[in-house]
């Protein structure tokens, strides 16, 4: 058997040098793997589905391609595609146009992050998965469920048996509270109050002054301050901010509920009837849920805010003797900062308090319809076992998250393929993405004991057909 792994999204970082291990583990099954590219991925790896120039693009346009329109009688893709303004014939060919596509956008994003298709002109990310081999896609963050969209257009709308496996790392498979505008202003109100708790001035002591926020906090304001500083880091020498300030305006992009971003599918109302042909509703629902693909993920489960704050500001494991030291002097420096006192709170105490307002509030939702999303709230608020545990720890503690999915959000549905979770505790949004990281590295290796799950799987397979 011939497969063909993509990675979507951080996913190629990920496993950028790990082919031979990854061909080890598949070949003694008879499988042969071979690594998808493409072109029109700008500066990135060849290897990466989806490049930054697309991150933004909405995930049925980007997928479907003009496929709608060479498939008129498919009564599922019509209603799809019926659903979204942007597959208008005019306005969708606007996406691979040079600058047509900021004459659509709702809201202003960064110029870096202009959505913009650099794909063959009109060609979906379906269509790019060809040849004769079967097809394993791993995505990061949004790139997971652009891999289960993918699968959900080849299992049910397109038919075409490309796809055999869907692997997710720290993915929304139900959505992120960062994705829903209802919670914008209660998303904004929390940190703020986050930046006050780690000045010492904490809720319980300043009750007026949390409840003067509450009422008074914009998100519009702010987060337009933040794209403005995005500009500002970009202008002149490269400044060290601008990777966590991009990541920032990206995620909380989320919020303004522009319909012709990605992150639109990303609100988990979207699980509800009301939105029948919505990413979220039909890769989740029972009728349409993977079950020809086999499917495994890996959930980040770290909410501690230390490991959130090291990961942003010393980086990954240092390749010099230099950075080594140099990275050891500001791990110092920071267990030293966390003693002092700030009018008279140690800020290890602020910390806490800081962590504890961010599982509580920005990754709390401020509604509980549908019920599916109700459902998903019962779940953050209490300890989750997962199906299929690929490590000793099968357990996602109450209110995990990883600073911007709650844990709980990223199970996968059960299937008759599912292959596993992998509950990484110490992994974050930030820290799982790259393998220089103990968090990435340990998402690596549970990506590899998928893949020897999988390797399983297809060999028994191969030796099935073999067999007659």
């Amino acid at each position: 058997m011939k497969v063909r792994i993509w990675t979507v999204n951080r996913c190629t970082e990920l496993l950028a040098h790990d082919d031979d291990e990854i061909q080890a583990i598949f070949q003694p099954a008879g499988v042969q793997v071979t690594f998808g590219t493409r072109q029109g991925t700008g500066h990135e790896s060849a290897r990466q589905l989806m490049p930054e120039s697309e991150y933004f693009v909405p995930i049925p346009l980007k997928c479907i391609g003009d496929r709608y329109l060479r498939d008129k009688s498919n009564p599922l893709l019509k209603n799809i595609t019926d659903s979204y303004k942007y597959f208008d014939e005019d306005v969708f060919r606007s996406w691979w146009e040079p600058d047509a596509a900021k004459n659509i956008t709702k809201h202003e994003l960064p110029d870096s992050f202009k959505p913009r298709m650099q794909t063959p002109k009109y060609q979906g990310y379906y269509d790019l998965l060809d040849g004769d081999a079967k097809h394993i896609l791993v995505g990061y963050s949004e790139g997971g469920l652009v891999a289960r969209y993918l699968a959900f257009l080849d299992e049910y709308v397109f038919k075409e048996n490309k796809i055999i496996a869907v692997l997710t790392v720290s993915a929304p498979n139900y959505g992120s509270p960062l994705g829903d505008p209802v919670n914008k202003e209660s998303v904004t109100a929390g940190l703020l109050e986050i930046v006050l708790s780690l000045s010492s001035f904490h809720g319980a002591r300043f009750p007026q002054l949390y409840a003067e926020i509450g009422k008074t906090a914009k998100f519009e304001n702010y987060y337009s301050a933040l794209v403005a500083a995005q500009k500002d880091a970009k202008q002149g020498p490269p400044h060290d901010a601008q990777p966590i300030i991009e990541t920032a305006v990206k995620w909380l992009s989320g919020l303004h509920g522009d319909p012709n971003s990605a992150f639109a599918e990303i609100d988990a109302r979207n699980l509800g009837a009301d939105h029948p042909f919505s990413a979220l509703r039909l890769i989740n629902s029972e009728q349409y849920k993977a079950k020809a693909i086999y499917t495994g993920g890996v959930i980040s489960a770290n909410a501690d805010l230390s490991d959130l704050v090291r990961s942003l500001v010393i980086g990954g494991r240092a390749t010099s003797l230099g950075k080594r030291i140099l990275q050891e002097a500001e791990e110092m420096a920071l267990h030293a900062i966390m003693n002092i006192r700030l009018f008279g709170i140690p800020l290890r105490s602020n910390e806490a308090e800081a962590g504890v307002l961010y599982s509580h509030k920005v990754m709390s939702e401020q509604t509980d319809e549908p019920p599916e999303l109700k459902a998903l709230q019962e779940k953050y608020v209490a300890d989750v076992a997962v199906e299929k545990p690929l490590s000793k720890t099968g357990t996602i503690p109450r209110f995990s998250h990883d600073y911007i999915i709650p844990s709980v959000y990223q199970i996968l549905p059960s299937s008759p393929r599912l292959l596993g979770h992998y509950v990484n505790r110490s992994a974050n949004h930030n820290s799982g993405k790259g393998p220089d990281l103990d968090a990435g590295a340990e998402n690596v290796q549970a990506l590899h004991l998928l893949f020897k799950r999988l390797a399983t799987a297809l060999g028994e397979k191969t030796k099935e057909a073999a067999q007659g």
